[in-house]
């Protein structure tokens, strides 16, 4: 499935490319980033996704976690964005 947001920022998400691992790439401006996704113990359509160890200014970052919670909620999927190692954003209601 692959969306492209008013952002700029373009998602592309293959599920189970092996067991519960996704890949998850987005584009930007002619830039293209790999981020760690997989399935979240729990129900159906929980993943979480791991961006923080992309190396981009803090602005570009800002608005990518932005866009990624745009993109995550457009898709209907239950989520933890890890904005840092130990922070994430999420729709888990916890």
């Amino acid at each position: 499935m692959s969306t492209k947001l008013e952002t700029q920022w373009s998602f592309t998400l293959r599920k189970n490319v092996h067991m519960y691992s996704h890949d998850l790439r987005v584009v930007c401006a002619g830039a293209e980033f790999q981020i760690p996704c997989e399935d979240l113990p729990g129900s159906k359509n929980q993943i979480g996704i791991w961006p923080y160890h992309l190396e981009m200014d803090q602005q570009s970052y800002s608005t990518l976690i932005q866009s990624l919670i745009a993109w995550a909620n457009g898709q209907n999927l239950k989520y933890q964005i890890y904005v840092t190692r130990d922070d994430c954003e999420t729709n888990l209601g916890f």
